[in-house]
This record gives C-alpha cells, structure tokens and sequence, in this order.
C-alpha cells in the first residue's frame, strides 16, 4: 500500500511512522483482535505505545489505559492526547487498582508492554484478564 505525504515529512520520517504505526497495527488488531469496547493496556509510553493508543482508540477499545513512569509526564500527557482515557504513574499508584477499579474488576482483556522492562512484563501479567490476549 502506498500513501502520499506532504513535502513536510521527510523520507526518514514517513518511514519511521509507517514502521511504529506498522507494529501497533499488527500487535493490537491482528494478532490481539482489539475490538470495540475492549479495555487495552499499554505498558511504556514511548513511540510504540503512543502508536498503541492511536490503534487501540481507533478500533474502539475503551477504556484506553496508559502506564508510564514519573519522568514519562510529556509522554503520557501525549498518550491522552491520542486517546488514552487513563494513565497511571506506576512509582505513584497502583496499576492494578487503577485497571480493577476502571474495568469493575474484569480486568484488561488486552496489554502490550512496550516498556522494555522485566517489572512491565511482570505487570502484564497481572492486568490482563481472564481469556486475555
């Protein structure tokens, strides 16, 4: 498939985009099935989980919610620009209260850790739901 851009985007850019955007696309729809009202954790605020937000609030996930660290606030404050409907400052609150409390108790029926980290894959774990992907 190809897409034309304005002269604003350089090559560099557009295929950055396309390649993050790409990797969200795959992971959250194709291999996730995200679908209209699916509650959709992101672990990592980053290009990847920013792209996240965008795939998960376009197929409809709701809630949307966005687990950042404390030196993430410009991150996260994109993240509920794109969509995200919370966010959590993991050294602040507890993520699992906060998804418990927002999904009453049923959990995220989808989580994508793109924190890099052995403690987000942990938390993963334990957000996901019942039959989660």
């Amino acid at each position: 498939m190809v897409h034309k851009t304005g002269e604003e985007i350089s090559p560099e850019v557009g295929v950055l985009i396309c390649a993050v955007l790409g990797d969200a696309v795959r992971w959250l729809r194709q291999l996730g099935g995200v679908s209209l009202g699916d509650c959709v954790v992101i672990i990592g605020p980053g290009q990847q989980g920013s792209a996240g937000v965008v795939v998960a609030s376009e197929c409809g996930a709701e809630p949307v919610i966005v687990v950042g660290l404390s030196r993430d606030k410009r991150r996260v404050a994109m993240a509920r620009e794109l969509g995200a409907h919370l966010t959590v400052e993991a050294e602040k609150e507890d993520a699992f209260q906060v998804v418990r409390h927002a999904t009453k108790g049923r959990m995220a029926r989808l989580v994508m850790d793109v924190s890099g980290s052995e403690a987000g894959a942990r938390m993963a774990l334990e957000l996901a739901g019942k039959r989660a992907r």
